[in-house]
């Protein structure tokens, strides 16, 4: 399931302020971390999105505490089945909730470096990606595949995805001018 936010507008200083008071200690700090308002806002958004999700699809009403596997990505601690993934770019946050691995990334679609391409991309998807969007989608790509495998990017072969080994759904939001990727493991 795929749980979705882009109304930052909608949240005021004072529902933050309470949104990160109920969130656990861990999370709460996290979300103090950062210094941009909209990136506290998605930080205590994206956990509710996995609160409300785990509500909705599994009954589950407990806050959820988590570990973490040696790539730092989060699991749940009382419910190591249901697998989830989080991500959030300027104007959305995303949770998606599964029963099998699954890995998520949204990005706002922005000018991109030649360099960064010829890092990022292999051959056929240089020839393929002909616009910032195309190139977005395929980072998008790249991205939820290393976060559904649980290793993130910098410990990841980005240039050689098998993928056979997943299903995708792909989205583009036109408003936000962003790009949406799920990754789920087959």
């Amino acid at each position: 399931m795929l749980y979705i936010f882009n109304q930052f507008s909608l949240i005021t200083e004072e529902n933050l302020q309470e949104m990160i008071q109920e969130m656990p200690k861990e999370r709460r700090e996290k979300a103090n971390q950062y210094k941009r308002i909209e990136d506290k806002k998605a930080c205590a958004m994206a956990y509710y999105l996995l609160c409300q999700g785990l509500k909705e699809e599994y009954g589950i009403e407990k806050k959820p505490t988590f570990i973490y596997n040696e790539y730092g990505k989060p699991f749940l601690k009382e419910n190591p089945k249901i697998f989830f993934n989080i991500s959030h770019t300027k104007n959305i946050v995303v949770c998606a909730i599964s029963n099998v691995e699954v890995g998520v990334d949204v990005e706002e679609i922005r000018d991109i470096s030649p360099r960064v391409v010829e890092k990022m991309l292999n051959e056929k998807e240089k020839n393929e990606a002909k616009s910032e969007k195309d190139f977005t989608k395929y980072w998008t790509i790249k991205e939820a595949v290393s976060k559904c495998e649980g290793t993130g990017l910098a410990n990841f072969d980005y240039k050689n995805i098998d993928y056979d080994k997943y299903d995708f759904d792909m989205r583009y939001y036109a408003e936000d001018n962003a790009y949406l990727t799920v990754c789920y493991k087959k």
